[in-house]
């Protein structure tokens, strides 16, 4: 009875302890677990917002969940458009950071349903939904890509850029940072339908955690054998992680200045004055190669149930966001000479 009474104690004083906390000790907090769970681009995206709020308001560490509210976060807004300058897209997500945060204090009992202050199909909030995200859809058409995969250079650096992009490329757009996490123990030796012998890489994406299964064909399989000669960690697939004793956080703050240093590297590639990018490519980033293979895909003709199946979205909505510079060409083409279609007829 006596150590029954104690934990329901310490359960009453550890709730009192987190009803105490303040929004800058939760974002704290939850920022310290997403870590422990290894999820850092999400702990970023908190530790962002976080920052952001501070810069808005000097007297965030001592505020009180009860005072944000809906005109606290239309101030908040009013402050990223004005003083930060920044477009709808960056500020939905600081908002949908912020609205997760909020979400997450109701389930722990921090602040009840009825002063969340975004909307709700019950409380007439801010409205997030508002704001308007759709962002320039970035690819390379195929012409450039064959450009640049034929292109000789007498610069390792950017050659090597050049490969891992393609390599992200011909794995159906793969992330950084799954491509810098990729071993050795990723690559599995199958049987193909017809039975003949395939290799597979199998990997689990770290932004969706979903499992991925890529067959190794002979674009990616070159370029495979080209990075195995390349000086390395053999811990590693790629020649991506360079200090493989770096772990956890050292290891994601590694892997992101690589992705700066090979952006960097690929704005250097599409100035090379022989591929002829237009001024439009010029600022490309590794983001590019997820776009422009859905591009290549529809190019050839495959269907978007295919696409989305290989992009590995759940719906079709999201494939079609993919692909909506496509429809625009197409639309574009067939308005073109319409009346001089018609008067060549008559």
């Amino acid at each position: 009875l006596g150590i029954d009474f104690t934990l329901k104690q310490f359960e009453r004083e550890f709730k009192k302890k987190s009803l105490n906390l303040s929004p800058a000790d939760y974002f704290d907090r939850h920022i310290e677990n997403q870590m422990k769970e290894g999820r850092f681009g999400n702990a970023d995206v908190f530790r962002c917002t976080l920052r952001i709020l501070k810069l808005f308001d000097k007297k965030f560490e001592k505020m009180k969940f009860p005072d944000i509210d809906e005109r606290y976060i239309k101030r908040f807004d009013a402050f990223l458009r004005t003083e930060r300058n920044l477009k709808e897209t960056s500020i939905s997500v600081y908002m949908r950071t912020l609205a997760a945060l909020l979400n997450a204090a109701i389930k722990d009992g921090l602040i009840q349903p009825g002063a969340y202050p975004f909307q709700t199909k019950t409380n007439p909030g801010y409205k997030i939904s508002d704001l308007n995200t759709e962002t320039r859809k970035r690819f390379i058409p195929t012409k450039y890509l064959t450009a640049l995969e034929n292109y000789q250079f007498d610069d390792l650096r950017l050659e090597t850029a050049r490969n891992l992009f393609l390599f992200s490329f011909y794995c159906r757009g793969m992330n950084w940072i799954d491509m810098a996490m990729l071993s050795p123990a990723n690559l599995h030796k199958e049987i193909s339908e017809s039975g003949e012998p395939i290799t597979v890489i199998k990997y689990n994406r770290a932004k969706t955690h979903k499992e991925y299964e890529i067959t190794v064909n002979d674009d990616i399989q070159k370029l495979l054998d080209w990075f195995r000669v390349m000086p390395h960690s053999k811990k590693y697939l790629l020649p991506i992680v360079t200090v493989p004793e770096n772990e956890g956080e050292a290891l994601r703050l590694h892997i992101k200045e690589r992705l700066h240093k090979h952006n960097k590297a690929l704005v250097e590639i599409a100035k090379i004055e022989e591929l002829k990018f237009p001024d439009a490519l010029h600022s490309i980033t590794s983001y590019f190669s997820r776009h422009s293979y859905a591009m290549a895909l529809r190019k050839n003709g495959n269907s978007i149930e295919l696409i989305s199946e290989s992009l590995g979205h759940s719906d079709l909505k999201t494939t079609s966001i993919y692909l909506d510079s496509f429809g625009r060409e197409a639309v574009a083409k067939a308005s073109e000479n319409l009346l001089r279609h018609e008067n060549s007829n008559s």
